[in-house]
């Protein structure tokens, strides 16, 4: 607590001009993860440093501008976060809470467009280690993984289709078949999908923009 107590003024002023020095306290903010937190992360915590690894990421406003440096080092501790709020129950099932559903989606994205479009393979290498760490903490979220299910699988067959313009290391197309073999798993696996309902007449209505977990779903998202 102490340690981060000055780091989060650092990093408070970096979010409206990202630099050098968010990149430099973003490497502190890893060791914190790694080291300091592991399964007591707290949960608002979590939260604002989600929101801040996703804008370092460049998952914020047009206006501002992100280093291949930064984005780096911002996904990689978006790795080590969702590690730490994984092995933390209140702050990995929090994450489906409404209030959280829209950041948690803009994390997504972010990761998935580093994914297809990564100026470097070692952001799109990071960015499968923060897809798979945070698919694996969502892991027992399957209403919510069936949201994200359609998005991430294009994203990952977008960078398993390599073009003369955007070509792929070896190693990061191995990573995305270990990858996309992880998200249909978790959510269209067998085991997973082995007591869906026939019909939809007496399930609850679904949340909003999600899914109801038929064997109609099951048809739609295997097509």
């Amino acid at each position: 607590s102490y340690v981060f107590l000055p780091l989060s003024h650092t990093l408070k002023v970096c979010q409206k001009t990202p630099g050098r020095i968010a990149e430099s306290a973003t490497k502190c903010l890893q060791v914190l993860l790694a080291y300091g937190w592991k399964d007591s992360i707290e949960v608002q915590l979590s939260h604002q440093l989600l929101i801040l690894l996703t804008l370092f990421a460049g998952g914020g406003p047009p206006s501002i501008t992100v280093s291949e440096e930064l984005k780096f080092e911002a996904l990689k501790a978006l790795t080590l976060l969702t590690e730490d709020v994984r092995l933390s129950p209140k702050a990995a099932a929090s994450l489906t809470d409404m209030a959280m559903i829209p950041a948690v989606g803009q994390c997504m994205s972010t990761i998935l467009d580093c994914i297809k479009d990564g100026e470097t393979p070692e952001i799109q290498l990071e960015a499968l280690n923060a897809l798979g760490s945070l698919w694996k903490c969502m892991r027992s979220q399957q209403q919510a993984l069936s949201t994200f299910l359609p998005g991430t699988v294009s994203a990952l067959t977008h960078c398993l289709m390599p073009t003369t313009q955007n070509s792929r290391t070896g190693k990061v197309l191995v990573l995305g078949l270990k990858t996309l073999s992880q998200v249909l798993t978790s959510v269209i696996g067998d085991i997973r999908v082995m007591n869906l309902k026939d019909d939809t007449s007496n399930l609850e209505k679904p949340l909003k923009n999600q899914p109801t977990l038929t064997k109609s779903w099951l048809q739609a998202s295997g097509s």
